[in-house]
């Protein structure tokens, strides 16, 4: 398999992945986290991550700031804790 260009920024601020804030490095795991991040707002229909600036996005997603609600379904957040 070929490996992809490493260390390239480029996305949605919702979606960029801790490793790429703190350390400006991407890998396989950086999709994931995208992943994990499209999947946690389809089922509940917002971002896992949100602020009222683009950097208090960034302290959120470098903090894991994010909520589950009561109903949110249990193995998709299973899933998602596993990705994110």
């Amino acid at each position: 398999m070929r490996q992809k260009n490493m260390g390239t920024f480029v996305g949605t601020a919702l979606y960029t992945a801790p490793e790429m804030l703190e350390f400006n490095q991407s890998s396989m795991a950086t999709d994931l986290w995208a992943l994990g991040c499209i999947i946690y707002e389809m089922i509940e229909g917002k971002p896992p991550f949100s602020g009222p600036t683009t950097g208090k996005v960034f302290q959120n997603i470098i903090e894991r700031k994010l909520e589950f609600t009561p109903s949110f379904d249990i193995d998709a957040h299973d899933l998602i804790d596993k990705m994110l």
